[in-house]
């Protein structure tokens, strides 16, 4: 799939004030992006405004650093997006990735508490947290 698939449906997005995000995965996934590096070739090639991308940690922590590809990422001023999900595939917290590293360094190149971060809303099962939050 090249370049000219996306410019034809750019054009639209432009014109509807819409913004298309390519999301790497890994590779048990899809073949198609597995890296931000990918990823960011892609926006690189296209050069079009409305061509941005996402972050997704889970697929992250399968096919790079979290923190390095977060970073180049953020540094490319093609992010749009974050998904802060665990490498399990539930939201921060229900897993074993650390968040607090990737957010630490988030921080100084301009994503805050206010970005566009969205999580997994995969909670395992709600009856701890609300048993743990009426204990308080």
């Amino acid at each position: 799939m090249g370049p000219e698939t996306f410019e034809a449906c750019l054009e639209t997005a432009r014109k509807r004030n819409v913004i298309y995000c390519i999301e790497p995965l890994s590779r048990t996934s899809t073949n198609f992006i597995n890296t931000v590096e990918e990823a960011l070739l892609m926006v690189k090639e296209i050069r079009h405004p409305n061509l941005k991308m996402v972050f997704d940690c889970r697929s992250a922590t399968q096919e790079e650093s979290v923190i390095g590809a977060l970073l180049r990422a953020l540094e490319s001023r093609a992010l749009y997006h974050v998904h802060v999900n665990d490498a399990s595939g539930k939201g921060p917290g229900f897993g074993e990735t650390r968040f607090t590293p990737s957010l630490k360094h988030s921080s100084p190149v301009g994503i805050s508490a206010t970005s566009p971060w969205r999580s997994s809303n995969t909670i395992p099962d709600p009856r701890p947290l609300r048993a743990g939050a009426s204990a308080t």
